[in-house]
């Protein structure tokens, strides 16, 4: 299949692979994914092998976000919780230490 293309053909095609291999690592970027290594197993396999393999598989999850403990009793609390179970502080107001 290549012997039969010109050099300019040939250029083109790279040009071409390597831009698909960069829009492959720039997905595996949005993803939480190295883009690097992306990008380099995008260029030695296939682009297409590259998309479909960042696009199928799941994105990498960050670790759980838990929210602070109470400022005033340090009880551990559940997101979405207004007041504190420990001491009944409303969480979403404005903490000030010198009220009881």
């Amino acid at each position: 299949m290549l012997e039969g293309m010109t050099s300019d053909e040939l250029w083109t095609l790279s040009a071409f692979w390597a831009l698909f291999a960069g829009f492959v690592a720039m997905i595996a970027r949005s993803q939480g994914r190295s883009p690097v290594t992306w990008f380099m197993l995008s260029l030695v396999l296939s682009p297409l092998f590259g998309f479909l393999a960042v696009v199928l598989t799941a994105p990498r999850k960050g670790p759980a976000m838990t929210p602070p403990p109470c400022p005033r009793c340090g009880v551990e609390r559940v997101s979405g919780q207004r007041h504190c179970p420990g001491c009944g502080l409303d969480l979403w107001a404005d903490y000030d230490a010198r009220r009881p």
